[in-house]
């Protein structure tokens, strides 16, 4: 897949099925941090066309630490292109995470059969 495609990718996810702002330049940059916010959650998306995502405790940490200084609960989102989207949540931040999410609006019985086509589409756009 091309970068701008991924770009694509990433911003859809977190856009229209996570309700969340992709943060300029995925949060490399001193200001703003991690991949996308939301009023409750600081996101971290890693996508793979591959079968595996390698998930590094530093990782998890920094997520944690910048989340925390945010006064928000950390989600790593884990993208397999084909497959499942999976959020990685610690056991602490659980309720917190889920009563974000139906908030938001992110997640409904409805929304959860949007998004579930919604991923379809996405992974349709990866074939052009």
């Amino acid at each position: 897949m091309k970068k701008r495609q991924w770009n694509d990718r990433e911003r859809l996810i977190l856009k229209r099925i996570l309700h969340a702002q992709r943060q300029p330049a995925s949060g490399a940059n001193w200001l703003f941090k991690e991949d996308g916010v939301a009023p409750e959650l600081l996101y971290q998306l890693k996508s793979t066309e591959h079968r595996s995502i390698t998930l590094q405790l530093d990782d998890l940490l920094i997520l944690r630490t910048h989340a925390q200084a945010l006064q928000k609960a950390p989600v790593f989102v884990l993208d397999f292109v084909g497959g499942p989207l999976l959020l990685c949540v610690g056991l602490s931040d659980i309720f917190r995470v889920a009563q974000a999410l139906f908030q938001d609006g992110a997640i409904s019985i409805k929304s959860l059969e949007e998004s579930a086509q919604l991923t379809h589409d996405i992974d349709d756009l990866d074939h052009l």
